[in-house]
């Protein structure tokens, strides 16, 4: 079994959870240098390493994106063409009630058991028009995964996603993978590059601050600047596709929140949290037509990961293993 790294297991979550309402996400405390509470945060996740358990929860994470998207493409050398492609889309995704539960404990000998369960209801929506025809699609559902490591083998059971659309009956079953027995997984996470992974993925404008709290533990937060982050995902270039922003309106109150709070044990607490509202006018040229984009975009993200170490860390058994049919790897 290849040794993944923890932190692209937690990604996705953190980049998609999500809430309407601002919470109380930055937490109360002095305000101190960033360097000193790097310092901190280095030996934080030393002290992990030598952790025989851990446990990640997620709980009721939610996430809101809306997009009313308007699109024209130009053929080359015409102002005002007869026969322009045109396209309106509009989109919706919402997924709430997001639970995650992560666990894994080392025995001495250096043999690992865990899990990991994850759940969470979904809307999807998404209606388009061209040249005078129409059509749309509406879908909503429950979803859950699970998966158990237990020595030698994993159990992975995805009967849950089979409500998805467009998969396939087969790909929710349940099936066991043996490999060669692990060593301590945790030895081989590299929790240090975190945050700065979370901090790039919301662009390199910002401010960045530390705090420490009354209990001792640091935080460092990553407040994004929402406008450069909004504005840089219509930006770009493909090939002889040039991508260029005419306009660009930015809604009031607007923010992009990442906190990370940790102690002597190693991290305690991981936050996102998100709200933009942008209005953009794009335009993309190619050699052989140009394209007109017009974007309303919505979105809105709350999310917290609680971190748990030693006795507090509980893993959970293979339900009825029998079930679980071999085969040779992940992929079937």
């Amino acid at each position: 079994m290849n040794k993944k790294k923890l932190v692209l297991l937690l990604t996705p979550f953190l980049l998609i959870s999500c809430g309407e309402d601002k919470q109380k996400l930055i937490p109360e405390g002095e305000e101190v240098p960033v360097a000193t509470a790097k310092a901190a945060y280095a030996t934080a996740c030393e002290a992990m390493k030598n952790q025989k358990a851990i446990s990640v929860n997620v709980r009721n994470g939610h996430l809101s994106s809306k997009s009313n998207l308007s699109i024209d493409c130009v053929p080359s050398g015409s102002e005002d063409p007869i026969g322009a492609a045109s396209l309106s889309t509009v989109f919706e995704l919402s997924i709430s009630n997001l639970n995650l539960s992560l666990a894994l404990v080392t025995d001495e000998e250096g043999t690992s058991k865990g899990h990991l369960k994850a759940s969470a209801d979904y809307v999807y929506k998404l209606s388009a028009e061209a040249q005078g025809s129409s059509s749309s699609l509406d879908y909503s559902g429950s979803l859950n995964f699970a998966a158990y490591l237990d020595e030698d083998a994993l159990y992975v059971d995805s009967t849950g996603l089979s409500s998805l659309p467009g998969l396939s009956s087969e790909a929710g079953r349940k099936f066991k993978v043996t490999f060669e027995k692990e060593t301590n997984i945790l030895d081989s996470v590299d929790f240090s590059s975190m945050f700065e992974a979370l901090k790039k993925n919301l662009g390199e404008k910002g401010e960045e601050k530390a705090i420490l709290g009354k209990n001792g533990d640091y935080s460092l937060v990553y407040q994004a600047d929402p406008v450069s982050f909004a504005k840089n995902s219509f930006v770009g270039s493909s090939g002889d596709l040039q991508i260029s922003v005419d306009s660009f309106v930015c809604g009031d109150g607007a923010f992009l929140d990442l906190v990370l709070t940790f102690g002597e044990k190693g991290i305690t607490r991981l936050g996102y949290e998100c709200s933009l509202n942008a209005k953009a006018s794009v335009s993309a040229s190619a050699s052989a037509s140009s394209v007109l984009l017009s974007a309303e975009v919505s979105n809105s993200a709350y999310l917290v990961a609680d971190f748990a170490y030693d006795e507090s860390v509980e893993v959970e058994s293979v339900p009825n293993p029998s079930e679980f049919q071999e085969q040779k790897d992940l992929l079937g």
